[in-house]
């Protein structure tokens, strides 16, 4: 021992150490009488020391001292002890708890009494007891829970089963905690095996496993073919939990194959309609196309034609197309008159009817006069003008109608 601590501890008395340390502390001699009280163990239990000393210490009603001494009763146990916890009581009556160290005072190798030193532990013991009888509240709410859980899980399993789809849960580590009895029909009983393994033959998960969104609270459609019945099923992926609060993945299963079949054939009929149409389209713009673009010839024309008329024709004229149309079809279109702006006029709706519409009501209400036969000065003019306005690839033919023609 260093020489500074020697110096330090010599001139610490025994009075000193008794009175300071923060334990209740007593002796007592061979027949348990008190011979020393310190002033923490005044505190603690009230009694003052010039009370307790020469007192027997079963005064304090230890429980241990009613049915014994542990110190010097020869069925105690070896000393020193420990640790010990008994109730006593204060001066007060009140009851309270200690926790106590007791061994035996040596003179000469000779017992000549012993030692104890106690603390208070009520509040430690109050809170222990709150501790206990809250732990048996919440015990006994957990034991409701996992009961109402299991309840729960029973229920849903019944109705797992009793479905026509398929139906799996699998934990966090890719193994099948529950089958359906569809799934058992399709890939045999396969609790506790890998999913990947059994459901789609893979040796690792499957590259678009879903668990990480599934973690995140998610759920997850997907269509996927299982290979052992070639059927393609629409998954819903759905996070779920098990009694013991471990997160499960619960798969529902529904066979689309059909539907996507039908899906797919539907959709080839439609490509098929699109291209029923657009044909169609196509065909019912062509006889169009000559009558717009000899109406835009007419537009450029007119005013010189009408001059080269006007001199020779006194009343109004009207000019009108022939446009053949495949090989059976002939359309006639009245398309302005002379002294009139091209516009909403009765003739020019024409246009917009099919062919043998437009043709009818034009034969019905105009008779078509060859240009050949009543204006021969003008026929070389008007064919070397018309040559280069060929319309949609085909001839036209302007033909003049009188004023006659009108009147009817």
């Amino acid at each position: 021992m260093a020489p500074k601590t020697r110096k330090f501890l010599d001139a610490l008395t025994q009075d000193q150490i008794l009175g300071t340390i923060p334990s209740g502390l007593f002796l007592v001699d061979n027949k348990r009488y008190i011979v020393y009280w310190n002033p923490e163990a005044e505190r603690i239990t009230g009694y003052p020391a010039a009370e307790m000393v020469g007192q027997h210490c079963s005064i304090l009603e230890g429980i241990e001292c009613g049915l014994g001494c542990s110190l010097f009763d020869a069925g105690s146990p070896d000393k020193p002890i420990i640790g010990a916890e008994c109730d006593i009581r204060t001066k007060s009556g009140e009851k309270i708890f200690i926790s106590k160290n007791v061994d035996f005072l040596r003179l000469d190798g000779e017992v000549v009494g012993g030692i104890e030193s106690f603390v208070n532990i009520s509040s430690q013991k109050k809170l222990e007891e709150t501790l206990r009888l809250n732990s048996d509240e919440l015990e006994k709410i957990v034991q409701k829970r996992t009961a109402a859980l299991e309840e729960e899980r029973t229920r849903v399993h019944t109705v797992l089963n009793g479905m026509t789809d398929l139906a799996y849960i699998v934990t966090d580590d890719y193994r099948l905690d529950f089958f359906n009895q569809p799934m058992k029909n399709v890939f045999g009983p396969s609790k506790g095996n890998i999913c990947y393994e059994v459901l789609h033959n893979l040796r690792e998960p499957c590259v678009e496993c879903p668990w990480s969104k599934i973690k995140k609270g998610h759920s997850i459609n997907e269509d996927r073919e299982f290979r052992q019945n070639k059927r393609t099923y629409e998954v819903i992926h759905t996070p779920v939990y098990s009694p013991q609060g471990d997160l499960l993945k619960l798969a529902i299963c529904r066979d689309i194959t059909e539907r996507k079949e039908a899906t797919e054939k539907l959709m080839e009929l439609n490509r098929h309609l699109d291209s029923f149409a657009y044909t169609v389209s196509h065909d019912l713009r062509s006889p169009l196309t000559p009558i717009i673009g000899y109406a835009e010839f007419l537009k450029e024309e007119y005013t010189e034609i009408k001059k080269a008329f006007c001199g020779e024709v006194a009343a109004p004229v009207k000019i009108t197309m022939l446009c053949p149309v495949g090989r059976r079809q002939g359309l006639v279109v009245p398309h302005a008159r002379a002294g009139q702006t091209p516009g909403k006029s009765p003739e020019s709706e024409s246009i917009h009817l099919l062919p043998h519409q437009a043709r009818m009501r034009v034969q019905a209400s105009y008779t078509t006069v060859p240009i050949s036969k009543r204006v021969n000065p003008y026929q070389s003019m008007m064919r070397g003008r018309s040559r280069g306005k060929c319309i949609g690839g085909k001839n036209v033919l302007v033909t003049i109608h009188s004023s006659e023609s009108f009147k009817k």
